[in-house]
């Protein structure tokens, strides 16, 4: 894999911390963000004003991250202010526009992911995900069986940042906060995370992410670093 960050400092960097695993985010991390004509789509199937939209979408996201309501009942429940029955057609379209939002995969992420795997470190997801898109995904992508550990806030009952979700991916592991290195791009759960002991990088995209663990020297000691695995 081609990137521009410098190889030759990443190999250089001192190892301070003696990292064993990374675990990753799915959504913003290994997939890409949603577009907006994602988003568009979805508010028109609601029928919402922008920010009516935007506001119940996030609002009743929790419950829904956590497995307590499925796909039909979350889109209800957003739908809800409209004060009309939401058409079960019109609920299984929102479903799938929201599994395509969050399914591009970050080609250059999850090649690095298998880099890792490849060189001998353990790599795992840990992610707010609703169960019926959790099961979409899970036949949509094969490599979601590469990752050691797998924790999802629908099988759990508790979303980051709830600390007991980041205590139950190091017992899934079985090691150390501090030789987890992991990625995120939503800063409350970096907080969260930081705050169990974890080590973290704010994800904004591929190659920061990179300079950030060269700077830290959180960079596996596994990883065999040249131009052709970064």
């Amino acid at each position: 894999m081609n990137s521009s960050v410098d190889s030759s400092t990443l190999a250089h960097t001192i190892m301070s911390v003696d990292i064993e695993a990374v675990v990753f985010d799915f959504g913003g991390v290994l997939t890409q963000q949603p577009l907006d004509s994602h988003r568009d789509k979805l508010r028109a199937l609601c029928g919402l004003d922008p920010s009516v939209f935007t506001s119940e979408y996030r609002r009743q996201r929790p419950a829904y991250d956590r497995g307590a309501i499925d796909s039909r009942e979350y889109w209800s429940r957003v739908m809800d202010s409209r004060g009309e029955p939401a058409d079960p057609e019109i609920l299984r379209s929102l479903f799938e526009e929201d599994v395509a939002s969050w399914t591009r995969v970050n080609e250059a992420v999850l090649n690095w992911a298998f880099v890792l795997q490849e060189a001998g470190v353990r790599t795992g997801i840990l992610s707010n995900m609703p169960r019926d898109m959790l099961e979409r995904i899970e036949t949509l992508f094969r490599w979601f069986d590469r990752f050691d550990v797998k924790i999802f806030s629908c099988d759990v009952g508790v979303s980051k940042p709830d600390p007991s979700i980041y205590r139950t991916c190091l017992d899934a592991l079985g090691l150390e906060a501090g030789k987890v290195l992991f990625f995120d791009d939503v800063p409350a759960n970096v907080k969260g995370a930081e705050q169990a002991g974890i080590r973290t990088v704010l994800f904004r995209d591929y190659e920061d992410a990179l300079r950030q663990v060269a700077e830290k020297g959180w960079l596996p000691q596994k990883l065999n670093v040249n131009q052709e695995t970064l």
